[in-house]
């Protein structure tokens, strides 16, 4: 299970880094296609709320009762949240946007590192 937890979680990273990749696009064009940002974005965070739960199957079946350094937490709840914020906080015209999404996908991806650090 601790091994599908990982695979997933790099999938949700690597989505983010497609998030990225689309809102770059879209700010560089001046033409945010937010039909494929959203759905890069809903994949992203299907993929996080995946690996959060077999994380915590993991746990269950271990018999533990979470990962052994509590950021990994704080950081799972900050992947969890970034995305939706800078896509759907406040109104921004699209080019701003692209620039909050794409920079919040960089903040998602470096999230992902440290949470990898946590164990």
């Amino acid at each position: 299970m601790a091994q599908l937890h990982l695979l997933v979680a790099v999938g949700a990273a690597l989505a983010a880094g497609a998030v990225t990749v689309l809102a770059g696009i879209g700010w560089a064009r001046r033409d945010l296609s937010k039909l494929w940002l959203d759905r890069a974005i809903l994949a992203a965070q299907a993929l996080v709320v995946v690996a959060i739960v077999t994380g915590a199957l993991d746990d269950a079946i271990r018999g533990l009762h979470g990962p052994d350094d509590p950021l990994h937490l704080l950081y799972a709840v900050l992947i969890a949240v970034t995305l939706p914020v800078a896509r759907f906080g406040g109104r921004l015209p699209d080019r701003r946007r692209a620039a909050a999404v794409g920079g919040a996908g960089i903040l998602v991806v470096a999230f992902f590192v440290r949470l990898l650090q946590t164990g």
